[in-house]
């Protein structure tokens, strides 16, 4: 990546501005794992940049953009669950549960581009949130990787050590997810 468009990193919806000292996108869970472990730099992670705090917005940073880890697997219509990667965006998983007649209910204001992996860093709303609550009351699990390379797996228990943290404990690589019917 030349330094051209690493400059699409130094900011995000939040308008801060920062600098990426480099950019990588893990496709696997085993090579987030390898970047953390072998990273002398600060690390942000990244999603689709829509957050407007300035969580994603790095100093001289290692940029580790989540967009590779976008896989929808192991959907349970029964238990009404799916595995969903930290890249995937709203809209991906929307589609997807579309054809089997389900949907996510957790909906974000900008048009579906946020990825789930920064939702729940997040822990957002949703401009149904009236109805539906935040995407923590969505999530049976996550995993996620810290700060030491450890592949890490919370419960519904402890789902605020990682849910809304905006990535400080850690990088999230999947979540299950409870999905309702369309």
């Amino acid at each position: 990546m030349n330094k051209k468009e690493l400059t699409c990193y130094d900011t995000d919806a939040s308008r801060l501005i920062g600098k990426a000292g480099k950019a990588v996108f893990p496709k696997k869970v085993e090579e987030l794992q390898q970047i953390i472990k072998s990273s002398d730099k600060d690390i942000v992670p990244r999603g689709a940049g829509t957050n407007l705090v300035g969580g994603c917005v790095p100093n001289d940073s290692l940029v580790v953009d989540m967009g590779k880890m976008n896989k929808v697997s192991k959907f349970n219509a029964s238990k009404k669950t799916v595995i969903v990667e930290a890249g995937t965006t709203l809209n991906e998983l929307n589609e997807k549960l579309s054809r089997v007649g389900f949907e996510f209910p957790i909906d974000t204001f900008n048009e579906g581009i946020s990825t789930i992996g920064g939702m729940v860093a997040l822990n957002v709303p949703g401009f149904r949130s009236v109805k539906y609550g935040r995407i923590r009351d969505w999530i049976e699990s996550i995993d996620f990787v810290n700060g030491r390379g450890e592949l890490m797996t919370v419960g519904k228990s402890d789902l605020m050590d990682v849910c809304g943290m905006e990535g400080i404990t850690g990088i999230i690589t999947s979540v299950v997810l409870r999905v309702i019917p369309k």
